[in-house]
C-alpha cells in the first residue's frame, strides 16, 4: 500500500491458496489477489503466452484444459522436442514380468515419438466382448469410507513403465510421478522396486508438492476407477489438472479409467475425447491385472 506501482507475476489458472479452514474458504479467503485483480481489472494484464517447457503435443492438453489455444511453444526446438530413449525398444526384453503376461502394450507406451499417451485400465478384469464397461472396481478406500484412495493396479502399471524407461537410457532423474491422492503416493513410496529408483533419482510426489516442477517424463496416476463413474473432486478441479498436466516436458504418460474419467469429471471428459480423436489412447490386456501381484 505504500508502493505507486507494483507487479504480480503468476499463473491464477494453477493452484489456488491453501486454505484448511471452511469458514475461512468460505469467507473468500481461497481466491488469491492475483485473480481477483486480474478479473477485476483485464486491462491491467499482460499475458505472455509463450512457454518454454513441453512439446506440442504436451502444449495442446494444456491448452484444452485453460489456456484456449492461445499457449504457444517459443520456438522450434521446443515445439519438436522429444524424449530420448537411446535402447528403445530392444531393451524391453530384458524386463521380468509374470509369465502370463506379454509386455506388448509397454512398446507403443514408450514409443518416444507418442509424446502423450493415455493408459487406459478399462478392460482389466472385462469379460465383456460387446464394448460395454464391466471391469473391476480397481480403486478402493484404505480404513473404510473415511481412508484414502488408492488403486493396487496403477501401482503396478508406474512400476513397469518406470521400469521400462529405466532400461530404455532414461535416467531416473529425469522421471516424475505424480498422484493428486497422498493415500496413494504413500503406496509408491513403499514399493520396492519404486524405491530402489527413488535412490536414483526418481521422485514421486503429489500435483500440489509438484507445482514449479517439471520432469523429462511424467507419469499421472488419476487412481479412481469404479463402475459408476465416480471421478471425485480433486479430479474435478481444473486448476489442479493443469498443474499435473503442465509437469512433463518430452513425454506424459497418464494411467486411469477411461470410463470413469470420462463420466466423472467434467474437465476430463473433453480432454480424453480429443486424445481419443488424435489416437492417444492405449487400453491395457486384460491379463495386465496380474502386473501388480507378480512385478516386484
Amino acid at each position: 500500500m505504500a508502493a505507486d506501482s507494483f507487479v504480480l507475476v503468476g499463473d491464477h489458472e494453477q493452484l489456488p491458496p491453501l486454505v484448511q479452514s471452511t469458514s475461512a474458504e468460505e469467507a473468500g479467503y481461497g481466491v488469491s489477489m492475483l485473480k481477483r485483480l486480474a478479473e477485476k481489472h483485464p486491462a491491467a494484464i499482460a499475458q505472455l503466452t509463450l512457454q518454454y517447457r513441453m512439446n506440442d503435443d504436451i502444449c495442446s492438453v494444456c491448452n484444452e484444459v485453460v489456456y484456449k489455444g492461445k499457449l504457444k511453444s517459443a520456438n522450434h526446438v521446443v515445439s519438436s522436442s522429444k524424449i530420448k530413449l537411446p535402447k528403445y525398444p530392444g531393451a524391453l526384453h530384458t524386463l521380468r514380468c509374470h509369465p502370463s503376461l506379454g509386455l506388448g502394450w509397454l512398446v507403443p507406451v514408450l514409443n518416444p515419438a507418442r509424446s502423450v499417451v493415455f493408459v487406459n485400465t478399462d478392460t482389466i478384469g472385462s469379460s465383456s466382448s460387446s464394448g460395454s464397461f464391466q471391469g473391476l472396481e480397481v480403486s478402493h478406500r484404505t480404513g473404510g469410507d473415511g481412508g484414502g484412495v488408492i488403486n493396487d493396479v496403477e501401482i503396478g502399471i508406474t512400476r513397469v513403465i518406470v521400469q521400462g524407461l529405466e532400461a530404455c537410457g532414461l535416467k531416473p532423474s529425469a522421471t516424475g510421478v505424480i498422484c493428486p491422492y497422498r493415500s496413494q503416493i504413500k503406496r509408491l513410496d513403499e514399493d520396492p522396486t519404486l524405491n530402489r529408483s527413488k535412490k536414483s533419482g526418481l521422485e514421486i510426489s503429489t500435483i500440489d508438492r509438484y507445482q514449479g516442477r517439471d520432469k523429462d517424463a511424467i507419469i499421472l496416476s488419476l487412481v479412481r476407477s469404479n463402475n459408476q463413474g465416480k471421478a471425485g473432486r480433486l479430479l474435478e478441479d481444473y486448476r489442479r489438472l493443469n498443474v499435473a498436466l503442465s509437469r512433463a516436458k518430452h513425454k506424459l504418460i497418464i494411467i486411469g479409467s477411461f470410463y470413469t474419467l470420462s463420466n466423472g469429471s467434467s474437465v476430463l471428459g473433453p480432454i480424453l475425447a480429443g486424445m481419443k480423436a488424435k489416437g492417444w489412447i492405449e487400453t491395457l490386456p486384460q491379463n495386465a491385472l496380474s502386473l501388480y501381484v507378480a512385478a516386484a
